[in-house]
């Protein structure tokens, strides 16, 4: 008897350890308000939980006085994986913006040796600080110029992983991650979100790996034991989603038939050694892809392809243009993770084709391709698919601003904050100009940058309706979401519907409200534009009415919650 009770005693112990590191685990998340794709990376990827913040990135950019826009990067990096070092080459073609145009400053952060800075094979003179590389130009350069930058040494390891190495079984593997302002680590560059450019890479690592990177595969070069990668884009790409990724991969390759004469090449990069199972879980991506197509428009980077890389992030993804990385804890052949899958393919639209004119409107990136993952649901099983995954991201989000957010960068306001804020945008203005506002704001702005201010001034062009209210409630100024309570009153024969914000950190949303009158036998469907905290309306009905039915359709970022 007393060996059953010790069992029993031991194992509520165990139960009550586990609860309590479950509740740990919770809170740490919830404290530092981490997106998903982060969270898992601060366990198993060995990083410093230093989490970027929109005012660190604003500080970054004022150190960098000499603008230019850059035309063309052609890269040559020679991989040494075992001492995690590299020696490279960079070509840079761009445009001198600042009104000092005899000066430039580019983006390079890693303590490099050997720098060399050339124009037209004649050394310049230049100053390495900080981060910056400042380069004086010849006086009598062109309005186009081509510097080469060599250099040699061991890149830093920023961020999430901007060149990070792991080793599997005595294989070395490298990825790097670069947003949001990283590449830097290894390769000098105008590290902004708006300036696009082309890219060519060359990738050289020991014969038994493959170097992956954007764009097409344009060439594999042998050299005795080493092999080297070059591939190239016909798309411009913003510094941040340039990528390399080295391991020794199973490529499999597929195809997506958009329409009947346009084939998509899909390719999958595989660590796993059960590709069956990776490939059952990867290929919602196809699925998605072909939604978004006649959803937002053709995939933008038709000319090239889809990529995705396993890679050992764990359980994070990064949406690397045309060859997105996905973490090999994702990849189980059970696809409980379709919902990243389909989030990294959504990027593809929002984010890579549009891009951002300023980190302060990274919600237009993880907003836009978080509510792309509920649209996608929507589609494949109805709007009850599309309001559990609205639901699932509902209370998860810290109580700031969507524009120039305070604190961690890629907290999950972006995220499911961003995604409800768009829901609500397409009850605002309604299904029809909804849809028209996606395909336009797509087509308007691929292979650009958009802002807050410019999908605004769309969806006002479109709906023909003033939405400065809506985007500073819930956008520039707002926080959190909505409160209320509310209750029927009945009086002389009459009925009323009282509703009170009761929220913290912002007194009144001005809101439009769905609201169902239900009587006996018959229910009336009435709409209502809320302008104060505390709101009176006289309901006006054939019918008694019995009970009212607050947002039935779920279209508010709201609470409400009925008084008796």
């Amino acid at each position: 008897m007393k060996t059953i009770k010790s069992l029993k005693i031991l194992f509520l112990s165990l139960i009550i350890i586990l609860l309590l590191a479950i509740i740990s685990v919770y809170l740490l998340f919830k404290i530092y308000n981490i997106n998903f794709a982060q969270k898992e990376t601060v366990f198993n990827i060995g990083l410093d939980f230093d989490f970027v913040s929109i005012e660190d990135i604003n500080k970054y950019y004022e150190n960098n006085i000499g603008k230019i826009d850059v035309i063309k990067y052609d890269l040559d990096i020679n991989l040494n994986l075992d001492n995690e070092s590299i020696s490279a080459a960079a070509i840079i073609d761009f445009i001198p913006l600042s009104s000092s145009n005899n000066f430039i400053s580019l983006d390079f952060s890693s303590d490099f040796e050997n720098i060399s800075v050339t124009h037209n094979e004649k050394e310049l003179i230049f100053k390495k600080l900080d981060d910056q590389l400042n380069i004086k130009l010849p006086s009598n350069h062109k309005d186009t110029v081509q510097l080469k930058i060599t250099y040699q040494g061991k890149p830093d390891n920023k961020g999430l992983g901007s060149f990070y190495i792991t080793e599997e079984k005595g294989s070395k593997r490298l990825l790097t991650l670069n947003e949001p302002i990283f590449a830097s680590s290894w390769f000098p560059c105008n590290d902004f979100p708006d300036d696009k450019s082309l890219l060519r890479i060359a990738i050289t690592n020991d014969s038994n790996y493959t170097s992956l990177s954007n764009g097409v595969l344009k060439e594999v070069l042998l050299n005795d034991d080493k092999k080297t990668y070059v591939w190239e884009t016909y798309y411009p790409i913003s510094t941040y989603l340039v990528a390399i990724y080295s391991a020794e991969y199973k490529h499999i390759k597929d195809s997506l038939i958009l329409s009947d004469d346009k084939v998509l090449p899909v390719d999958y990069f595989l660590l796993n050694e059960d590709t069956e199972k990776s490939i059952y879980d990867l290929q919602v991506s196809k699925d998605a892809l072909l939604f978004f197509n006649e959803k937002f428009g053709e995939y933008p980077f038709l000319k090239e392809k889809y990529g995705i890389a396993e890679f050992d992030w764990q359980m994070g993804a990064i949406e690397n243009q045309t060859i997105v990385g996905i973490g090999s804890k994702l990849v189980s052949g059970n696809r409980f993770f379709s919902d990243v899958i389909v989030h990294e393919a959504a990027h593809h639209w929002w984010g890579n084709a549009v891009g951002l004119k300023s980190w302060k409107d990274i919600w237009l990136n993880e907003g836009f391709s978080s509510y792309s993952e509920a649209l996608y649901w929507e589609n494949k099983s109805g709007r009850n698919s599309l309001i559990s995954t609205l639901f699932s991201k509902k209370n998860d989000f810290n109580d700031t601003r969507l524009y120039d957010p305070e604190g961690i960068m890629f907290s999950s306001t972006i995220y499911n904050k961003g995604a409800w804020v768009l829901h609500m945008l397409r009850f605002e203005i309604g299904e029809d100009n909804f849809d028209l506002l996606l395909k336009e704001y797509f087509n308007v702005y691929k292979y650009s940058n958009a802002s807050t201010d410019d999908l605004k001034n769309l969806a006002e062009k479109i709906s023909g309706k003033n939405l400065t209210k809506f985007f500073d409630q819930w956008i520039y100024n707002g926080v959190g979401f909505i409160y209320a309570d509310y209750s029927l009153v009945k009086e002389k024969n009459k009925s009323y519907l009282k509703l009170n914000q009761i929220q913290d950190g912002y007194d009144i949303y001005n809101f439009s409200l769905e609201v169902n009158l239900v009587g006996a036998d018959k229910k009336e469907s009435v709409k209502y534009y809320i302008t104060s905290k505390d709101t009176i309306i006289q309901l006006q009905t054939d019918f008694q009415i019995n009970e009212v039915e607050i947002d039935p359709n779920n279209w508010l970022l709201a609470n409400f919650i009925y008084e008796d």
